[in-house]
């Protein structure tokens, strides 16, 4: 009589801790895939589109070769103050899994020797470090302006470091993991490059993806992984 009692009360605790473990728990993972993504497009599947305020607010300028955040004056040109904004966009983020976790983004942009948005090039003895942040409404870089610009958000927002010289001024492996997750859990809208300070005279270039040389293309590598059950 005794064993009888025993075993039933081991057969209870073994059928109750499996059921709790499937209720609280995910299913066994019997493997786990990690995955490199490494985006850098050129120009005919790269979205990287300048807009400017003042004298050129209502004007695509999605044929400038340049990604520029900055604020300078159009006094020779008869205007004002033009604040400058630049838009990215990563469409091969779309072609990833719905399953994938993000490990790791990193966000690499490339100084350029001259200038066609800022002729003058990165400011130095003022201080240009710049925001990347997230966008939350989508837009077209044959169309977008100043006037028509996207929505953006400061959540999770990432530091571009000062320009430390006027060119070849690279920011690399900027960590913008938890923006790609946010944009991957709501929708692909992509990025925007502008001042921290909005403000007379501060200038940031780099290269965008029209130009000629491909290793001065923006890039993005993303790691994930994916569990196998």
């Amino acid at each position: 009589m005794k064993s009888i009692i025993v075993l039933l009360s081991v057969s209870f605790l073994v059928i109750f801790s499996l059921t709790n473990c499937s209720k609280s728990s995910p299913a066994p993972v019997t493997d786990t895939l990690t995955y490199t993504l490494t985006l850098q497009p050129g120009p005919d599947e790269g979205q990287n589109t300048l807009v400017t305020s003042d004298l050129y607010a209502a004007y695509n300028l999605n044929a400038n070769p340049d990604i520029n955040a900055g604020a300078w004056t159009y006094n020779s040109q008869g205007g004002g103050i033009g604040i400058a904004r630049t838009y990215l966009k990563f469409i091969g983020l779309d072609g990833m899994p719905d399953s994938a976790i993000i490990i790791s983004a990193k966000l690499s942009l490339y100084g350029i020797s001259s200038g066609v948005a800022a002729p003058q090039g990165n400011s130095t003895e003022i201080d240009n470090s710049a925001w990347i942040k997230r966008l939350t409404s989508d837009w077209n870089p044959d169309s977008v302006t100043w006037n028509n610009k996207p929505s953006e958000i400061d959540l999770h927002k990432v530091a571009v470091p000062a320009s430390t010289s006027v060119w070849n001024n690279d920011a690399l492996d900027l960590d913008v993991t938890q923006l790609v997750d946010d944009l991957l859990n709501e929708n692909n809208f992509g990025f925007v490059l502008e001042q921290q300070t909005e403000e007379i005279y501060r200038s940031m270039s780099f290269a965008s993806c029209k130009v000629a040389d491909p290793a001065k293309w923006p890039k993005l590598v993303v790691v994930y992984k994916i569990y196998k059950h």
